[in-house]
């Protein structure tokens, strides 16, 4: 179907028969936005979900980006909206919402569409399968961008590059999309190989050794030397078509966020004792939130004991923590939480994060060929590797063309 829009004689938009649902999603949200979006084709129980959705880099500051079909009919609804928020957990900045165009097609017995008389809004007979479907969905989307990832990085067997939101004009639909290294999440042991120790210890040990630097290990051979730290605050990769930014601290966070996080599931935390006890006195305030969540902090595998009323012991901590931020950490992270007024039931998602951006390597940290080496690998394998739990962007691409444009060659 062709559709019209004309006002006063100006045509404010024209989308004739044939065109693809990205050309139609640039002519109703704006030319920039399929160039942001990644596609969607998932489905489960007797419901299929189609069509586009951000990448986590591209964001706007309302849901008026969101257009939802339900059996063809464009429809309003709190449940997909909240599911579909709910998928990009721990990767938004706060007040920001994805963009998306899904349509979705189930049996018709499933909806009521009798709810308010413009048939705009709809009530599902299953509004938990509907958000775990939604879910599912984004999270497959995200998955095939990662799959799709290859060699920006010999090193990382793959292709660390990312192209961030919008900018991509003339890509394919499927090309529309942010690349990063594929591989599959493992428990992060942080164990570092004996043979190939690092030469400086303000990252943190990693899973695995830096591989070697030679083409053996499917490395370009004039590669070398073409990585450096710009500012001890971004990591810089370059190569003929295009250079690859890493914000070292947002990348580290991330890493060791999806870490923390396997260890509410059960995963076990490598603990390092303190040669010295660590105390710790707090304002009367803040000691009361550091008995709520002395729990929280056991969890993440820190040792922390009462001494008297306002101090506190802190025997062992994480072994991803550098003793020397001991201190810092512990206290900014009761200090962050008395601050927010987070609940007792609602504070461990919120330790996490804090306990993840407070002991991530900082901007202005000089970091080896080895550390960049090894934090790159570990955000590869990173579950969502887009951006910090804060929603900020762990990689920027910054390609030829956009540079010649720049210096008005093209």
């Amino acid at each position: 179907i062709g559709f019209r829009l004309s006002h006063s004689g100006r045509c404010l938009l024209d989308a004739p028969v044939g065109l693809a649902v990205s050309e139609r999603i640039g002519l109703v949200l704006g030319e920039d936005v399929p160039a942001g979006m990644t596609s969607v084709v998932f489905s489960e129980d007797q419901v299929k979900v189609e069509g586009f959705v951000s990448v986590p880099s591209f964001t706007r500051k309302d849901k008026k980006g969101q257009i939802f079909f339900v059996n063809g009919r464009v429809v309003r609804s709190r449940v997909l909206g909240d599911a579909l928020y709910g998928a990009y957990r721990s990767l938004l900045e706060r007040g920001r919402y994805p963009w998306a165009v899904l349509f979705i097609s189930m049996p018709p017995d499933r909806i009521d569409i009798n709810v308010h008389p413009s048939k705009l809004d709809i009530k599902f007979d299953d509004e938990k399968m509907m958000k775990t479907v939604i879910s599912l969905a984004v999270e497959q989307s995200f998955a095939k961008v990662k799959e799709r990832s290859n060699g920006f990085d010999a090193e990382m067997e793959g292709d660390c590059r990312v192209a961030l939101g919008p900018g991509g004009a003339g890509m394919d639909t499927e090309d529309m999309v942010l690349r990063q290294t594929s591989g599959d999440q493992t428990e992060f042991k942080y164990d570092v190989n004996a043979e190939i120790p690092p030469k400086h210890d303000r990252v943190g040990q990693w899973e695995q050794p830096r591989r070697s630097a030679g083409p053996e290990a499917g490395q370009d051979a004039d590669f070398s030397g073409r990585m450096f730290q710009l500012g001890d605050s971004y990591i810089v990769r370059v190569r003929d078509d295009s250079m690859m930014v890493t914000d070292q601290h947002a990348a580290h966070e991330r890493v060791l966020y999806e870490f923390f996080s396997k260890t509410l599931n059960g995963a076990v935390v490598e603990k390092q004792g303190l040669l010295f006890p660590l105390r710790v006195d707090l304002a009367p305030e803040e000691s009361e939130v550091m008995q709520q969540i002395m729990p929280g902090f056991a969890r993440l595998g820190f040792e922390i004991e009462s001494f008297g009323e306002r101090s506190f012991i802190v025997r062992s901590v994480p072994a991803v923590i550098k003793q020397k931020y001991v201190e810092t950490v512990v206290k900014d992270i009761v200090s962050d939480l008395s601050a927010s007024g987070t609940g007792e039931m609602e504070y461990m998602e919120e330790l996490v994060k804090i306990v993840a951006c407070k002991a991530a390597v900082k901007a202005g940290d000089m970091m080896s060929r080895e550390e960049m080496d090894d934090l790159l690998l570990q955000l590869s394998k990173c579950n969502l590797p887009f951006t910090c739990p804060h929603g900020r962007p762990t990689n920027v691409e910054i390609s030829l063309k956009e540079l010649e444009k720049r210096f008005r060659r093209i």
